[in-house]
């Protein structure tokens, strides 16, 4: 993002005492504060919109700030979240189990449903075992600074989730970062590490913002030769990739090779939670030693109750992932011919960068006009600022529920947005210049 020197903030609501400092400060005064601020002057502010889904509205439609928009800004990638049999299932666990748990898995939170589907999700992906957690976030915050410990090291790509860096931060295990999919950086940080260290490789199978895989085959050898362990984060990919929707790995041909496979719930199977599948006497430690586990309350039943559902549909319907990617594959297609910078990767999510070559305060400017521009235009798209992308972009979500009709209507507000995005732009560039 970019920081502007000469928008004034609001200050403390109390006076620091003469030589201390106020911890308070940085929310006046940091580069953040003064980015977001810059945003907002601009009136390309592109976040926390009211955005409510609606079971009267078509799969693709939310109401956002009371009007109906198309959105491309989902990760509901098989347009599941209001499925009539997951909502079914939802209901009918809370009629039998009430609403909660009321407790940790450990102590009172463990019922027949979250022991069925531990068990489902090892059999599906043909793991020995599975194990869930209360978010996605958890479960790779919790499982990296359970498994890896002082004396260890945990080598993660640049691009790897918040949860992933969190959990690095939690481990005491030294950290080291290599440039992303850069298999030559892998290895030259592998080496760095002594032979009797225990090593952790952590990447994302389809990395969230960019859309792009990580070449796990190259992985898994260096995992080969290295003796190290590969922790992959596929919440993006599970239930979008693969004949059978096991993701990232199965497209690679890997999948027995990941000894640590984590996923969400919170995606493609519509609700929220997370899951790590792996060897039985992993995940008993981490049962008892991962604190984001052992100290979370328990997934409530209608969560669990879904997300079994979810998994039989993902299972059951593989033309969800047929019509998802061939709808991706059109859209990238189309962005392309109307000059849009966009790479050729086979997945659902679309990364379009802008003003690359130019000044990046210009480009998050311009990302945050553009969206705000597409909203008026009746569609919702992601701003993609900050340290998950190399450049500010757009992050256009495509689901199984969009078909051609939506994807054409995109293509032609996107390029009457682009226009008037750059028109903003150019009227207000003295105040971005001035940061």
């Amino acid at each position: 993002m970019f920081v502007s020197a000469h928008i004034k903030l609001s200050s403390a609501s109390f006076p620091a005492r003469v030589g201390m400092t106020d911890i308070f400060e940085k929310a006046s005064n940091s580069a953040q504060a003064h980015d977001i601020a810059q945003l907002r002057a601009l009136k390309g502010y592109p976040f926390f919109y009211e955005n409510t889904p609606d079971l009267s509205l078509k799969p693709y439609e939310v109401r956002c700030n009371g009007r109906v928009l198309v959105s491309f800004g989902s990760n509901d990638y098989l347009g599941l979240t209001r499925d009539t049999r997951i909502i079914a299932a939802a209901l009918e666990a809370t009629k039998h189990y009430g609403t909660g748990c009321s407790g940790s898995r450990l102590l009172n939170g463990t019922t027949s449903l979250h022991l069925q589907l531990e068990q489902n999700l090892a059999e599906f992906f043909h793991k020995p075992a599975a194990l869930l957690f209360s978010t996605g976030f958890q479960a790779n915050l919790g499982v990296v600074s359970a498994v890896a410990g002082a004396g260890d090291a945990i080598i993660a790509d640049e691009y790897c989730h918040a949860s992933i860096v969190d959990g690095m931060r939690l481990s005491y295990a030294q950290r080291r970062r290599f440039r992303h999919n850069d298999i030559s950086s892998l290895r030259e940080a592998l080496s760095s590490c002594p032979a009797k260290m225990g090593r952790l490789i952590a990447v994302e199978g389809l990395y969230s913002m960019g859309g792009d895989l990580c070449p796990l085959s190259e992985v898994c050898e260096l995992c080969a030769e290295s003796g190290a362990r590969l922790f992959v984060d596929d919440a993006h990919g599970i239930g979008t990739l693969g004949t059978f929707g096991q993701g990232a790995a199965e497209v690679a041909g890997v999948l027995d090779k990941v000894d640590l496979l984590v996923g969400t719930f919170s995606k493609s199977f519509a609700g929220i939670g997370g899951f790590v599948v792996g060897a039985q006497d992993v995940l008993d430690y981490v049962r008892h030693v991962s604190s984001a586990f052992v100290f979370s309350a328990s997934l409530p039943p209608a969560v669990v109750a879904g997300a079994l559902a979810a998994l039989r549909i993902i299972q059951n319907e593989p033309e969800r992932r047929t019509r998802l990617l061939e709808s991706a594959g059109l859209c990238r297609q189309l962005l392309r011919a109307r000059g849009f910078d966009v790479e050729s990767y086979a997945t659902p999510i679309i990364l379009v960068s802008l003003g690359k070559g130019e000044n990046i305060r210009h480009a998050a400017a311009e990302v945050g006009l553009f969206c705000n521009a597409l909203t008026a235009e009746g569609f919702y798209v992601n701003a993609a600022l900050g340290s998950a992308v190399s450049f500010p972009g757009l992050r256009i979500s495509v689901t199984a529920a969009h078909d051609q009709t939506q994807i054409h209507a995109l293509m032609d507000a996107m390029c009457r947005a682009r226009d008037q995005a750059k028109t903003r732009l150019a009227a207000c560039r003295e105040i971005v210049d001035a940061a």
